[in-house]
């Protein structure tokens, strides 16, 4: 029973530490991207998306007396950070890093789940046995930088644009994906 509880206590930490790292890696982008978002956006749909979200937060209402060609995912929520911060375009650009910082943990969690468990060693009986998914964490810090560094995610994580849903949809998606993949391993009792 003791070693139970030591067991679990051990899984438990791991959890909390990883879940630390990635809040950590998801805060530091955050932070980090809020200070460049100052400058004016080369696209037209930037000023669109802020000015339509701008008329539904005054009370006109979608899709008859604002025109809106998307759904409005991303319209609710501009409205919502306009109530709560106000209607400017550094809010509106802050909605747009919380987007891609959705994508960016949905990367981090692809690559764990992609990641190698274990790299056989001879000497390591933990971690042949599964015990330890070091290399997890490794994956996952390294998409993490992959993904900030590449030069259009830096770009486009910053303008908003109506197609920010879009990562979100395909990260649900992948995480069906990953969960079925989960219990299709599960071994099925028989009659």
């Amino acid at each position: 029973v003791a070693a139970i509880s030591i067991a679990r206590r051990s899984l438990l930490l791991r959890a909390r530490g990883v879940l630390l790292m990635r809040a950590s890696v998801l805060a530091l982008f955050v932070l980090w991207s809020a200070t460049q978002l100052d400058g004016y956006s080369w696209d037209y749909d930037e000023g669109v998306h802020v000015y339509i979200a701008w008329h539904a937060q005054q009370g006109y209402p979608l899709y008859a007396q604002t025109f809106l060609p998307y759904p409005p995912a991303l319209i609710i929520a501009l409205v919502a950070a306009f109530d709560l911060f106000g209607a400017t375009v550094f809010v509106a650009r802050l909605v747009a890093v919380l987007f891609a910082a959705v994508g960016l943990l949905g990367v981090m969690l692809a690559a764990r789940h992609l990641a190698p468990t274990t790299l056989p060693s001879p000497r390591n009986e933990a971690s042949a046995r599964g015990e330890s998914q070091p290399w997890a964490v490794v994956a996952e810090l390294a998409a993490a930088a992959l993904l900030v560094l590449t030069p259009s995610f830096y770009q486009w994580s910053r303008v908003l644009f109506w197609f920010l849903k879009i990562p979100g949809r395909r990260l649900r998606d992948f995480a069906s994906l990953m969960a079925w993949e989960r219990v299709s391993k599960i071994p099925q009792k028989t009659c």
